[in-house]
């Protein structure tokens, strides 16, 4: 995830239940037109708020952190590995979880503390990286797109929003956006097949035995 894209999260007091069904085996995940992405920040839906995940909150501690995720998550010690950068400096605490997200299987939450103050500054939240092999991604690209909607239900920064925009051959950003303070969220799916439509609409493609991977930043 790049520079100032995957720089925060979501805001752990809100619930991540989205009542949204996907039946079909191709998704069509719309991009907004500018003039909807403008009008996100003119609607009166509940703001959004970027300050950290579950319980955790920008500028904690990794010991903090560390508490907050075993009492968010029931996971112990041994669920938690830690890596550090050798080019930035920065640490990367993760935490496996098993089953964050109904219908996206069990995931990892990495968080990141900065060089100097060891602070946490940015969280990743990863599906697909830890799971067995599934016998197809269709509940990944269907999980993915509850969260859109999920996104999508909110008030962002005015223009700041962005959705169903390709990244590369394999990739789709199906979300950014950032609140108030300049602070964002995106929501990426990675190694999927789509195609692209009329307008610029995209599909996902399910596919059997590939190993997608959702992340939100």
């Amino acid at each position: 995830m790049a520079h100032r894209l995957a720089g925060a999260l979501l805001c752990g007091t809100v619930t991540w239940f989205v009542t949204w069904l996907v039946t079909w085996l191709i998704l069509a995940v719309s991009p907004m037109r500018p003039d909807v992405a403008m009008a996100q920040g003119l609607r009166s839906e509940p703001r959004y708020e970027v300050s950290g995940f579950r319980d955790a909150r920008f500028g904690m501690t990794e010991a903090e952190v560390r508490l907050s995720a075993k009492t968010s998550f029931r996971v112990d010690d041994g669920d938690m590995t830690v890596s550090s950068n050798a080019i930035d400096g920065t640490t990367k605490l993760i935490v496996h979880v098993r089953m964050l997200e109904s219908g996206l299987g069990d995931g990892r939450v990495e968080y990141f503390f900065g060089y100097k103050q060891h602070k946490l500054f940015q969280v990743n939240v990863v599906w697909g990286a830890d799971s067995n092999p599934q016998p197809s991604n269709n509940g990944l690209i269907a999980g993915a797109a509850r969260l859109q909607s999920y996104f999508l239900g909110f008030g962002w920064a005015n223009r700041s929003v962005r959705t169903g925009v390709p990244i590369d051959d394999r990739s789709v950003l199906l979300f950014s956006g950032a609140d108030g303070n300049g602070r964002t969220v995106s929501l990426v799916i990675d190694d999927v097949q789509y195609q692209l439509g009329p307008n610029g609409l995209v599909r996902l493609v399910p596919e059997r035995l590939y190993p997608t991977m959702v992340t939100i930043s």
